[in-house]
């Protein structure tokens, strides 16, 4: 239990360290690029994020599943997935440019969407590191990459801005963050020794991409989930739309630091006894969904309440066609908040299957529903159709648990994972004095 208080405090604090670092960027972004800018760059990185999911192929969640079950497996795991992670970002950033040279959307913004492009490297050669770290609970470290990342692209920005490079700063900022974090991560590997094995097989590489592709499929449906919205937005509405719903939207998602921080913390723990037999009780599912269902009704009542003084004061007059859109999507705030943790229930469980068929059909009425809309509504379509597609998430994944009784009994047994791990809690504080 301390391992989790600590991981998900860590989490939590790195988290809304990271939120509110993406957040004031945004607003920043939003006051320097007026509307269209600001859309302009959201379609960037929503085209960047969807393409750069290719590079992640699901490697992230297989690795601290299985590394969880099997430490010893660390620097093999470790070894595989960076390499297989190098080819995979070699082939999405060609796809990217290849859309950059094709899609209407980026007229004009050429230069600028090839230089974020780069950020499919390094994100998920960070993601790589992060997986290793967080399969054995050393979330404080990986949480501390998350937090530095948002950080050093908001100092990095405010600089490349200032001298006016508009979207050509922006899109660096986040490259250069992307740079500095990753070489925080080699270090750190470096000093406790970690690196990789001798050889990598293309057998090795074959194995991987199959046990991996149904994670893949899981991360890049869930990556359409939240970005087709922006991008049908922008074919149908133009940049501006997008900049007005994007502003509601970012907001919305920094509040997602309590669900995500606790996400995070269980997987492991979750992943090591799906069955729930030596699970605490106070970290069962149910317990769980009980907690962020207080919070995110709590949540919602106040950015529903508040939305109009919420979009003035952190966007401008310029944003106020946003409110509207921010009040339909605090609704949908609740079921984000319940879906997190019973996504990573199934996971653990080993239910893709599962997942796969949610996050189909979410993605599937989420389109339909936003094609239909969108021309008739505007942004006040995008954000009913993000609350139906929200809801239809959660209410598909308590029917799977349910059917198939991944919810178990409590049980009163507690475990103890430091033995697991890793590195030890001598290990850590020898880090944390070498920097």
């Amino acid at each position: 239990m301390n391992t989790f208080f600590r991981n998900s405090l860590s989490r939590l604090f790195s988290q809304g360290a990271g939120k509110l670092s993406v957040f004031i960027w945004s607003m920043i972004l939003a006051r320097r690029l007026n509307p269209e800018g600001f859309g302009a760059y959201m379609y960037i990185a929503a085209v960047a994020v969807m393409i750069g999911m290719i590079s992640d192929y699901g490697l992230a969640n297989l690795t601290i599943r299985d590394v969880a079950r099997a430490p010893a497996t660390s620097e093999r795991s470790l070894t595989h997935t960076m390499a297989l992670r190098t080819l995979l970002a070699l082939f999405a950033y060609a796809l990217y440019a290849a859309l950059v040279f094709t899609l209407p959307g980026f007229d004009g913004v050429v230069e600028p969407a090839l230089i974020f492009g780069l950020t499919i490297f390094t994100v998920s050669w960070i993601n790589g590191y992060n997986a290793i770290l967080n399969a054995h609970e050393q979330l404080h470290w990986s949480s501390f990459m998350n937090a530095l990342t948002p950080l050093l692209t908001l100092s990095a920005g405010v600089l490349f801005l200032s001298r006016g490079w508009g979207l050509f700063g922006a899109a660096a900022a986040s490259v250069f963050a992307g740079a500095a974090v990753l070489a925080a991560e080699i270090s750190l590997f470096r000093a406790k020794c970690i690196g990789f094995s001798r050889s990598v097989t293309p057998a090795d590489i074959m194995d991987l991409l199959r046990r991996s592709f149904p994670f893949f499929l899981v991360a890049l449906l869930a990556t359409v989930n939240v970005s087709i919205d922006s991008v049908l937005l922008e074919s149908l509405s133009g940049k501006q739309a997008v900049g007005l719903y994007s502003a509601a939207f970012k907001l919305l998602v920094s509040l997602m630091i309590l669900p995500a921080a606790i996400s995070d913390a269980v997987f492991p723990i979750w992943s090591r006894d799906p069955a729930g037999d030596s699970t605490p009780n106070r970290l069962a599912l149910h317990r769980v969904l009980c907690w962020l269902l207080i919070t995110g009704v709590l949540t919602a009542g106040v950015i529903l309440a508040a939305a109009g003084p919420l979009i003035r004061l952190l966007y401008g007059a310029e944003f106020i066609a946003a409110i509207p859109a921010l009040r339909l999507l605090s609704l949908a705030l609740v079921f984000m908040f319940l879906s997190a943790p019973l996504t990573v229930h199934l996971m653990a469980a080993n239910r893709l299957k599962a997942v796969l068929i949610t996050f189909s059909l979410v993605v599937a009425a989420d389109t339909l529903g936003n094609l239909f809309l969108i021309p008739r509504c505007g942004l006040i379509g995008a954000a009913a159709v993000r609350l139906f597609a929200e809801a239809i998430n959660f209410g598909l994944q308590v029917l799977f648990i349910s059917r198939d009784h991944l919810c178990p009994a409590p049980a009163m047994t507690t475990t103890n994972a430091s033995g697991r791990l890793l590195f030890r809690p001598t290990d850590v504080e020898i880090i944390g004095k070498r920097g």
